[in-house]
């Protein structure tokens, strides 16, 4: 695999889990100076990632060709990723999108006191020669190591724990956490695994094997319960677990299971799409910043969450095309969360787009406003209003109310819309199914 492709394929799996309002490749730092190869900034997590595809040469002894190629492939990107940390944590605005440092980073990074910063670097060129001597095509790790003294193992201190990643494992990484909260989620439980314990294995795909069999609400079992220590206090991950755990059954009809689950995210890159190239009817003038902020409320749910709400959504979806159907989700993981999709019905041709949206906006305002009333534990309404399935046309809209305000007469108000227009008249309660794992 040559660089550019390395680089194209990462930076494709990266808008497909992170989505494109959050993930940027090749940003820089100064003029012709690359920052990493691809940045994520979402809320509080900024995840820097550098990708080397350096070769293997096997015309030395091993102790040498590992470290040369460890030098290049491991060394220079944990290099360039705590360059790119240094940067981020004192000149933010130094970081842009183009080579002539031209165009500022659109998002605002995390204070630093509060932010969660998560280095992967990415090592090609390896594969083929420990897969011949080995019958794997990872390189693997010792959690005890600083240094590349032991051949085809990495370790995780320099002295920033940085996840040091296979093409194998990265594949891994993308298939089984493909949202932000599910990616970070699984970051996060590995580096406190692993600077507390003494950790082997022989691939990082084994790990998130391990992981994926004991997922559970809300995460993963601590590893620490799923990996037991030996005698000499090692925790050493079964190197067969991720091809195991790829013929199971279950594993491999997850995507099936989890179709519904990717209606939310058309619905975010839809949003993406319409304000990059400047066709939407109104937020057009609103910084990418402003959007990015607003919709990651959306956009911070699991993959097993967006799954739950995806099935609640499709049934409405299809309901009878000449009304507005609702459905109101509470979020299982942001507590005060209510999500309220409201699908519209066809329209005539001859409405245009921005009377459309004009009315769609000013109804789903209005259903905000009476869910505000009928769920008293609803912190915050994320309204997404969308066309019903046998529309032709695309508008979508989107308004978000917090109740940081909500008074006697407000309630009074809203709850006499809800019975004048009968909407949520026979509602009592929100879908709210209990996440399980897939």
């Amino acid at each position: 695999m040559s660089v550019n492709e390395s680089e194209a394929r990462l930076a494709n799996l990266s808008r497909q889990t992170f989505l494109s309002m959050w993930s940027y490749q090749n940003p820089y730092y100064s003029e012709g100076k690359e920052l990493c190869d691809v940045l994520i900034v979402f809320g509080d997590d900024v995840i820097i990632i550098s990708d080397k595809v350096i070769k293997y040469s096997e015309d030395n002894t091993p102790d040498i060709a590992w470290k040369r190629w460890y030098g290049k492939a491991v060394s220079a990107s944990v290099k360039q990723l705590r360059g790119a940390l240094k940067t981020i944590k004192t000149s933010p605005e130094a970081v842009h999108l183009d080579a002539r440092v031209s165009s500022p980073f659109p998002l605002r990074f995390p204070d630093v006191t509060r932010a969660r910063y998560h280095l992967i670097a990415v090592a090609h060129g390896i594969e083929a020669t420990r897969t011949r001597h080995l019958k794997t095509s990872s390189f693997g790790l010792d959690s005890s190591l600083t240094n590349s003294v032991t051949l085809f193992t990495v370790g995780v201190h320099f002295p920033e724990f940085v996840h040091v990643v296979s093409r194998t494992a990265l594949d891994a990484l993308f298939e089984c956490f493909d949202t932000t909260a599910d990616f970070v989620m699984y970051l996060t439980a590995k580096e406190a695994f692993l600077t507390k314990n003494h950790v082997l294995f022989t691939g990082e795909e084994d790990l998130i094997g391990v992981y994926m069999r004991g997922r559970r609400p809300g995460g993963s079992s601590p590893l620490c319960e799923l990996i037991e220590a030996d005698e000499k206090g090692v925790r050493i991950v079964d190197a067969d677990v991720w091809s195991s755990l790829r013929k199971d059954l279950n594993f491999m009809q997850r995507k099936a299971k989890l179709a519904p689950s990717y209606l939310i995210d058309e619905v975010i890159e839809h949003h993406a799409s319409e304000y990059m190239r400047g066709r939407m009817v109104s937020g057009q003038d609103k910084a990418l910043a402003y959007h990015a902020t607003a919709l990651q409320v959306l956009a911070s749910e699991s993959r097993m969450a967006r799954m739950l709400m995806g099935m609640a959504v499709v049934d409405v979806l299809i309901e009878n095309p000449k009304t507005y159907w609702s459905v109101v989700v509470e979020s299982s993981e942001q507590p005060g969360v209510h999500f309220l999709w409201l699908v519209y019905p066809v329209v005539n041709e001859r409405v245009s787009d921005d009377d459309l949206e004009t009315a769609v906006g000013h109804e789903l305002k209005t259903y905000i406003y009476v869910a505000m009333s009928k769920f008293p534990n609803a912190q915050t309404v994320f309204g997404i209003a969308i066309p019903n399935a046998e529309s032709a046309r695309t508008s979508r809209a989107f308004q978000i109310a917090v109740r940081n305000v909500w008074t006697d007469e407000m309630q009074k108000e809203a709850e006499l819309l809800g019975l004048t227009r009968g909407i949520f008249s026979h509602v009592e309660t929100t879908t709210r199914v209990a996440v399980h794992a897939i």
